[in-house]
């Protein structure tokens, strides 16, 4: 398709989108084929398609057909929904994190252009193979050899009749064990094991800097659909288990398993998210894509194909979170030029500082703007200050500041603590910002 066709079919979603509050749920195109019959063309070909399905688009290098057809729109030129690089583009150009993550790089600073930044995806969940391979699938014994297909389509309905503003299939599409055929298993209920029978609730809460996405505790049930020998409620090596080994219990509908009851759970520095207090699949695990950092993988498939931990912490922090069974004393630290550094936008005479520090900080003092002053420059002062999402609870603060700043600058942050708990250094709080 042309450079036209593209700008047609942004003018169309643009077009559907606009004028909603709460975007997530009015799902853009999808679904709204009687009242906009032109969205159907921007996928589909009735004489002239390259791809099964009518797809208009063709397999691209190494990326399946169905992942270019989806990225058509979702690489951040025709949907506020940019899964390429884990991005939510508002309609003023800022840019900021989606809850999922991205598939080849996430947004690590939210905000306008010049300020909003992404890195590079250190694992996701591998959509974008070439057609027809096969992708590992961790604690899953249900396609052949272990592997599946896996394009967008598994988790997604692109028609939108799904019932939930994220496109969650009821069933998930597999290659049966003997790689012949194709066949379903069911998200709510599977003969491998026994959930009661309820679909995923999902809440999203759009404003004009993201959103946030709440999930019942079906969504294991959802994961557990490929992911079988992970769906337990128990720790001893019973139940559904094809390997024979033991795994970690999660709430599933039906069965809760409070954070809570974690031993030596802390819940002033408990930051993971939950299904109403109880541990899910995401509690630990993004869906698409994370930039956090492993030494080792419990799941290290041959390259090319990135390890699928898919996790929220460095290494295996979302356990010490949880568990806190022997919490670091060591302060957090700052870290000066050039992982902290500024963003000056002198036509709107407003500075950034992206503050970085040693470890994950408390959102609460860290997004206190009376925490933070400036030295050396008169007539400045933060007026925001937004706890960055690189990982959940995130690492690096965004300060806005009412004026242009000039470097050298030195910001001072006190009354700020780390998930342990422990306080920035009184001789050891200041971060020296140079050219």
């Amino acid at each position: 398709m042309g450079k036209l066709g593209k700008i047609l079919g942004l003018a169309i979603i643009l077009l559907l989108c606009s004028g909603a509050t709460a975007l997530a749920d009015n799902v853009g195109p999808h679904g709204n084929y009687t009242a906009n019959t032109a969205a159907c063309a921007q996928c589909h070909r009735t004489h002239t398609a390259n791809a099964p399905n009518l797809l208009a688009f063709t397999t691209s290098g190494n990326q399946n057909y169905i992942y270019r057809t989806c990225i058509f729109c979702h690489d951040g030129t025709g949907s506020k929904y940019d899964e390429v690089d884990g991005q939510i583009l508002e309609s003023n150009g800022d840019r900021y994190p989606t809850p999922a993550g991205g598939f080849q790089n996430m947004a690590t600073i939210g905000g306008p252009p010049g300020v909003a930044a992404t890195a590079p995806v250190t694992s996701s969940h591998i959509v974008d193979s070439p057609d027809g391979s096969g992708v590992n699938i961790p604690g899953g014994s249900q396609a052949a050899n272990g592997a599946i297909e896996l394009t967008c389509v598994n988790c997604h309905d692109p028609h939108g009749d799904t019932g939930n503003s994220r496109l969650l299939v009821p069933v998930v599409p597999v290659l049966s064990p003997d790689g012949t055929t194709w066949e379903t298993i069911s998200t709510t209920s599977s003969t491998l094991y026994t959930p009661t029978s309820t679909s995923v609730t999902i809440n999203v809460t759009d404003t004009t800097t993201g959103e946030s996405v709440t999930y019942n505790s079906a969504i294991s049930n959802f994961c557990g659909a490929c992911h079988t020998d992970y769906l337990q409620t128990t720790t001893g090596p019973t139940g559904v288990y094809t390997t024979g080994l033991y795994r970690h219990p999660v709430a599933e509908n039906g069965y809760n398993l409070a954070a809570s009851g974690a031993t030596g759970y802390n819940g002033t520095n408990f930051a993971l998210p939950t299904a109403s207090g109880n541990v899910t699949c995401l509690t630990c695990h993004y869906a698409h894509g994370t930039t956090v950092m492993v030494a080792t993988s419990t799941y290290d498939p041959p390259a090319p194909v990135r390890p699928a931990t898919l996790l929220r912490m460095d290494e295996r922090g979302v356990c010490e979170n949880c568990h806190n069974l022997s919490p670091s004393t060591v302060a957090p630290v700052p870290e000066s030029s050039p992982d902290s550094y500024l963003v000056v936008n002198s036509q709107q005479n407003v500075t950034y500082a992206i503050l970085t520090f040693s470890t994950y900080m408390n959102s609460v003092q860290a997004q206190k703007v009376s925490n933070y002053a400036l030295s050396g420059q008169s007539g400045l002062s933060v007026v925001s200050a937004s706890l960055e999402p690189n990982g959940l609870m995130g690492k690096q603060v965004l300060l806005q500041i009412n004026g242009t700043a000039t470097l050298p600058l030195t910001i001072t942050a006190t009354n700020l603590k780390d998930l342990n708990g422990n306080a920035l250094a009184a001789g050891a709080n200041s971060f020296t910002l140079s050219p």
